[in-house]
């Protein structure tokens, strides 16, 4: 299913599908499309929530940890927990200003869920959606 869309979609100017490191064994519960800006995303987004096909913010099934707020917090589950407690520990910072390139990019992605059980019918209507909002748009 998703090598299917991804065949279809790999070309298209402007946009780029998130790699994989295994594309034999990718599960593909997702279709990731890396657009140029935010703001084009977002418009990318709204078009295809007009379309039926409505899309996340970010890349599925990612995190950014050391954004979370538990990390950049230093919180740990013990307080002789060794990870924040060490020099080295205590030194690291994290946040948001550790990692502004990922942030950026992350903000950047589109993502739509890919169904176990969507017929052909629904993978050509991803297609579609993605090639009409292309054209449109980046077009």
């Amino acid at each position: 299913m998703h090598r299917y869309v991804t065949e279809k979609l790999k070309d298209l100017p402007g946009i780029k599908l998130r790699p994989s490191n295994d594309p034999e064994g990718e599960i593909g519960i997702s279709l990731n499309l890396l657009l140029p800006t935010k703001d084009l995303r977002d418009e990318f987004m709204k078009a295809m929530t007009a379309e039926n096909v409505p899309m996340s913010v970010g890349i599925l099934g990612t995190i950014n940890l050391p954004t979370m707020g538990y990390i950049a917090d230093k919180v740990v589950p013990h307080p002789h927990w060794p990870s924040f407690n060490t020099p080295r520990g205590k030194a690291m910072q994290y946040g948001p200003e550790c990692s502004p390139r990922s942030i950026d990019l992350k903000s950047h992605y589109a993502s739509l869920y890919i169904g176990p059980k969507w017929t052909d019918d629904d993978l050509n209507d991803v297609v579609s959606a993605v090639t009409k909002v292309h054209a449109a748009l980046l077009g």
